[in-house]
C-alpha cells in the first residue's frame, strides 16, 4: 500500500466534500489538480499532464496553473460545462505550524459566475430555480453579476411564458423533478447546466433560513409578498448560491416579481423563426432584429434593449409612454446628440457595483465607477428641459451620487493597478494610518537611494555600488581591488569572483524597516480597500436604480437613432382588434438586401378580414411578408417606431409562428411531427388577440393528407371553435382559396409576378387575388438543379396537367400506362391520337354536371361526384 503524504491526505478529504467539482488546490504559487481532475483539466486546457512523486510505483497524475493567471483557466473550465471549486491556503505558510490550512472559498458554476471573461457583456446570466406542486410552477432567477433577483408563479402550461426572455445558464431542481417538464424547458432555454439540489432545500425551515441569511430582518416582509412556490424556489436558489460563496450575496438587495408588467407571449420557436436574436441555420449575425435596432452606448443598455425586445408590452399606457419619449428624442436632435455623447463614457455600473459588493472587484473598476458617476449630473442637466413623463421619471432616478464620487476620488489613485497584491491603490491623504506607513517606507527607501553617493564620498571608492536582490536583500558592493579601502563598519555578506558584498548595521536597520512597513502597508491598504468596498456596497440599491435608469435612457436613445436613420414612423397602438399597416417593410431585409425593398400593406379585422390566405410562387416573398408583419407588431409594442408609412396596432397578446420545419432526432420526432406539434400548440393556446403566422402546413406527408389537414386547420381558425385569432397563412395548396366563398372573413392575397422569356420576375407586391401556379421548377432552376432533371420535370408537369384536364372533361384514362411518369430510361406511353368518342351521356348526367357548384365544393366532394358519374356511365 502506497504511503499517502499529509498534503495528499488533505486533498483527498476536501475532494470528497466536493466530489462533483474540479478542485483547484492552492499549493504555493500554483493551483494544482490531481488524479482524474488532472487528466480532465489537462485535456480541456491543453496543458501538460505530469505526475507527483515520480519515483513511486503509482505516481499521482498532476496538472497545475499559475495562481495569477487562474481566472483565464477557470473561465475555460466553466465554459466547457464544469463546476469548479477553488481551495485556498487560508493561513500564511511562513506562520503555519506543519501543514498549511486550506479551505474551499468559492465554487463556480456557469449560472453563478462573476468572471467578466465568462459573461457576455450584453446578455444576462441567470441561474433558475424551479419547483412544482398541484399543476403550478414556482420559479426564482438570480443574475449574481448584477444582483437582479426575480420570482414568479403560474400554471404549469404557462411556465415557458414565465421564463420568456431570461438568458438562463443554469437550472436548479430537486433530484426527482418531473423530466417531462424539465427536458422541454431545458431545451427551450438552450440546454443550460443542470444542478440537482436536495428536496429538503425547497421545503420547510431551510427556505426561511436562506431568506433570513440573505435579507436579515426584512426577510419576513419579503417572504410575505411571495406565493408559496415562489418562496420555496427562492429559498432553494439562495441556499445554493450561499453554499457556493460561503455566505450571502451582498449584491442582491431586493426581489422583483416577474408578473409586475404583462408582456406579449412568444415561445422559443417564434423567437427563433423571427430571427430576433439569432439568424436561422447559421446565417450572418447582422441578419437579426437586435443587430438592426441596437445602437446602445452602454453594456447595461445593450442588455436592457434585449429585455424590451424579448418582452414587448401589453399596456397601451406604458407603450405610449415609451413612444412619446422616443418621439421627443427624435424631434430634439441637440438633446439626442448631447445624451449620446455623455453615455459613451459610462461603464457597466450594475456589474461593477455587484463585483464590489461581492468583493470581486479590482481597483480599476472603482476608477471606472467614479468616472461613470461623474457623468450623471450632466445627464440630469440635459434632461432638465424634457417635458415627457418617462424622461422625467428617468431623470429623477439617476441621482448624481456626489458623495460617492468625492469618496472614490479621494480614495483611489488616478491610474490604479489591475490588482491589490502589491498595494499602490489608495491615494495619499485618505487614511492617516496608511500614510504613516507609506511615509516611513519611502523615507527608508530615500535613505537607501542616497547611500551610494554618501559612501562613495566617505570611502573614496568611485566604483562602489548599492544594490538589492530578493535572496540577500540590500548590499554594498566593492571590487576586489578596493577591498583594502573598506571601512571597519562594513560587515561581509557575500563573496563574488570579482567583488565583495557588505552591509552595515544602519543599512540592515533600514532594510528591516522597508520590509516591515511594506508588509504592513499592503495589509493596511487591503483593510482600507475592504472598508471602501463596504461603503460602496451599502449603496448597492441606489446604484442599481441609477443603472436601470441609465439603461432605459440608452434604449430610448437607440430607438430614436434608428428611427431617424431608417425613416421609421410612430405607430398607433390601441386596445382594438385591428392591425392596419401601410407600406410596411421588413426591418432587417431592407437594410441587408441586395435589391430595393418593396413595401406592402395589410389590414386585419376579426369581424371583416380575420384570415389572409396568401398564394404565390416559391421565393416570391410570402415568408418575408409574414415575418415583417410580426416584427412590426413586436417593435410597436416594445415602444419603438416601425418601418412603415403608417401603422395602427390593436394589442397582440401572443404571436405564434409555424414557419419552416426540421426534424428533432434527439426526441425521435420527424419533420412532419415537429410541424404538427407546432400547429397543435397554436390551436390549443391561441386567443382572439393572438397573431398567428402559418407558412405552409402539411408538407411532410402525402398531398391529400397535407391538403386535408391544412383545410381543416383553416376552417378551425375561421369558425372560432376556441378563438378567432388574426391570421396570415401562406400556402401552395391553391384549393384552399375556394374557402373564401364559405367564409366572408377569409380574403385572398397573392404575390405579383411577371412572366418573361420563359422565366418569371418577382415583383414582390402583395395584392388581392389568387395565384394558380407555384413555379417550383423555376425555383429549382435558380437553385442549380441539373438541366436534364429540370427538362424532365417540365415534361412530367405537362403530362400531369394534361391528365388532370382530360379527367375534368370525362376522358377515361384508367387503362393508360403510368410508365410515362418515370424519370429516366423507361418508355413513355403517348396519348392515343384517336380516342373513341365517349357515349353521349343521358340527360340526368348533363343536368347534374350543370348544377354542380365547383366553387363551393371541397376537393373530396368533387372527387366523390366524379366517381358517381363514372359509375353511372360504366353501367
Amino acid at each position: 500500500m502506497n504511503e499517502i503524504t499529509p498534503l495528499m491526505a488533505q486533498y483527498r478529504r476536501i475532494k470528497r466534500q466536493y466530489h462533483d467539482c474540479i478542485l483547484l488546490f492552492r499549493v504555493g504559487d500554483f493551483y494544482e489538480t490531481f488524479y482524474e481532475d488532472a487528466v480532465e483539466v489537462s485535456r480541456i486546457l491543453n496543458i501538460a499532464l505530469t505526475t507527483r512523486d515520480k519515483k513511486k510505483k503509482n505516481p499521482v497524475p498532476l496538472a497545475g496553473v499559475p495562481f495569477h493567471a487562474a481566472e483565464n483557466y477557470v473561465t475555460r473550465l466553466i465554459a466547457s460545462g464544469k463546476k469548479v471549486a477553488v481551495c485556498e491556503q487560508v493561513e500564511d505558510p511562513a506562520q503555519a505550524k506543519g501543514l498549511v490550512k486550506r479551505e474551499v472559498v468559492e465554487v463556480l458554476t456557469p449560472g453563478t459566475s462573476m468572471n467578466a471573461q465568462l459573461l457576455e457583456e450584453r446578455e444576462d446570466n441567470f441561474c433558475l430555480s424551479i419547483c412544482l406542486e398541484g399543476g403550478h410552477a414556482g420559479i426564482a432567477a438570480v443574475d449574481v453579476s448584477t444582483g437582479d433577483f426575480f420570482t414568479g408563479e403560474a400554471p404549469l402550461e404557462d411556465l415557458h411564458h414565465l421564463v420568456q426572455g431570461k438568458r438562463v445558464k443554469e437550472i436548479l431542481a430537486a433530484p426527482d423533478f418531473d423530466k417531462r417538464v424539465l427536458t422541454p424547458l431545458a431545451e427551450a432555454l438552450g440546454n443550460p447546466y443542470l444542478t440537482e439540489s436536495p428536496e429538503e432545500d425547497f421545503t420547510g425551515d431551510r427556505v426561511f433560513e436562506a431568506l433570513r441569511t440573505q435579507f436579515g430582518e426584512d426577510a419576513s416582509e419579503m417572504a410575505g409578498e411571495l406565493a408559496p412556490l415562489e418562496q420555496r424556489a427562492s429559498g432553494a436558489l439562495l441556499r445554493h448560491c450561499h453554499s457556493l460563496r460561503n455566505g450571502r450575496l451582498p449584491q442582491v438587495v431586493r426581489i422583483r416579481k416577474l408578473a409586475e408588467v404583462s408582456f406579449l407571449g412568444m415561445d422559443d420557436e417564434t423567437i427563433g423563426n423571427l430571427e430576433l436574436f439569432q439568424p436561422l441555420r447559421g446565417g450572418v449575425k447582422s441578419a437579426t432584429l437586435i443587430e438592426t435596432i441596437d445602437r446602445t452606448q452602454t453594456a447595461m443598455g445593450g442588455r436592457e434593449i434585449r429585455k424590451w425586445l424579448q418582452k414587448p408590452l401589453l399596456s397601451v399606457e406604458l407603450i405610449d409612454g415609451r413612444l412619446q419619449a422616443v418621439e421627443e428624442l427624435m424631434r430634439n436632435t441637440r438633446l439626442l446628440e448631447t445624451l449620446s455623447g455623455i453615455l459613451k463614457g459610462i461603464s457597466d455600473m450594475p456589474r461593477i457595483a455587484a463585483r464590489i459588493a461581492a468583493r470581486k472587484a479590482i481597483p480599476r473598476e472603482f476608477h471606472a465607477l467614479r468616472e461613470s458617476l461623474e457623468k450623471l449630473p450632466a445627464l440630469i442637466e440635459a434632461l432638465g428641459d424634457a417635458d415627457v413623463p418617462l424622461l422625467r421619471v428617468i431623470s429623477n432616478h439617476l441621482d448624481d451620487h456626489g458623495n460617492m464620487v468625492k469618496m472614490l476620488d479621494a480614495a483611489i489613485v488616478p491610474d490604479p493597478p489591475g490588482h491589490l497584491r502589491e498595494g499602490g491603490v489608495i491615494k495619499k491623504g485618505f487614511s492617516p494610518e496608511l500614510d504613516e506607513l507609506i511615509e516611513a517606507n519611502e523615507t527608508a527607501k530615500r535613505w537607501v537611494a542616497s547611500l551610494e553617493k554618501r559612501e562613495r564620498e566617505r570611502t573614496r571608492i568611485g566604483s562602489l555600488k548599492v544594490g538589492y536582490n530578493k535572496v540577500f536583500g540590500y548590499y554594498i558592493e566593492v571590487s576586489k581591488a578596493n577591498i583594502p579601502s573598506v571601512p571597519p563598519d562594513y560587515i561581509p555578506k557575500q563573496t563574488l569572483v570579482n567583488s565583495e558584498r557588505y552591509f552595515t548595521a544602519q543599512l540592515k536597520e533600514k532594510e528591516q524597516m522597508i520590509l516591515e512597513t511594506e508588509e504592513k502597508r499592503v495589509d493596511c491598504e487591503q483593510k482600507v480597500f475592504e472598508e471602501l468596498c463596504e461603503k460602496v456596497a451599502s449603496r448597492t440599491h441606489r446604484l442599481q436604480t441609477t443603472s436601470h435608469a441609465v439603461a432605459q435612457l440608452d434604449v430610448l436613445l437607440s430607438l430614436a437613432i434608428i428611427a431617424k436613420l431608417y425613416g421609421y414612423r410612430r405607430p398607433a397602438v390601441d386596445a382594438t382588434m385591428e392591425i392596419e399597416i401601410t407600406s410596411g417593410r421588413h426591418p432587417v431585409l431592407e437594410r441587408i438586401g441586395a435589391e430595393p425593398f418593396v413595401p406592402n400593406d395589410l389590414f386585419l379585422h376579426p369581424d371583416r378580414k380575420q384570415f389572409a390566405l396568401i398564394t404565390g410562387p416559391n421565393m416570391s416573398g410570402k415568408s418575408t411578408f409574414l415575418r415583417q408583419v410580426a416584427l412590426i407588431v413586436i417593435l410597436a409594442q416594445m415602444g419603438s417606431f416601425v418601418p412603415a408609412e403608417r401603422a395602427r396596432i390593436g394589442l397582440v397578446d401572443k404571436i405564434f409562428t409555424r414557419v419552416g420545419a426540421s426534424d428533432r432526432l434527439s426526441r425521435g420526432e420527424s419533420t412532419f411531427l415537429v410541424e404538427m406539434n407546432e400547429t397543435a400548440n397554436i390551436l390549443n393556446n391561441m386567443t382572439d388577440r393572438s397573431l398567428v403566422l402559418l407558412d405552409e402546413i402539411g408538407r411532410g406527408t402525402s398531398t391529400y393528407d397535407g391538403l386535408s389537414i391544412a383545410w381543416a386547420v383553416t376552417e378551425y381558425l375561421l369558425q372560432g371553435v376556441k378563438a378567432r385569432p388574426r391570421t396570415l397563412f401562406a400556402t401552395h395548396f391553391h384549393d384552399l382559396t375556394q374557402l373564401k366563398a364559405a367564409y366572408s372573413r377569409l380574403f385572398n392575397l397573392k404575390i405579383t409576378i411577371k412572366e418573361w422569356e420563359g422565366g418569371i420576375i418577382f415583383l414582390r407586391k402583395i395584392v388581392p387575388g389568387t395565384s394558380d401556379k407555384s413555379y417550383g421548377i423555376h425555383a429549382a432552376r435558380i437553385a442549380g438543379l441539373p438541366s436534364i432533371v429540370l427538362k424532365r420535370a417540365e415534361e412530367i408537369l405537362h403530362s400531369l396537367e394534361l391528365r388532370r384536364s382530360l379527367l375534368s372533361q370525362g376522358v377515361d384514362l384508367s387503362n393508360q400506362s403510368t410508365t410515362q411518369y418515370k424519370l429516366f430510361g423507361g418508355p413513355k406511353t403517348e396519348l392515343p391520337e384517336e380516342q373513341e368518342a365517349p357515349q353521349e351521356p343521358d340527360h340526368d348526367t348533363l343536368r347534374d354536371l350543370k348544377e354542380f357548384d365547383i366553387d363551393r365544393s371541397s376537393p373530396l366532394e368533387a372527387l366523390q361526384f366524379i366517381k358517381r358519374l363514372k359509375d353511372r356511365l360504366d353501367k
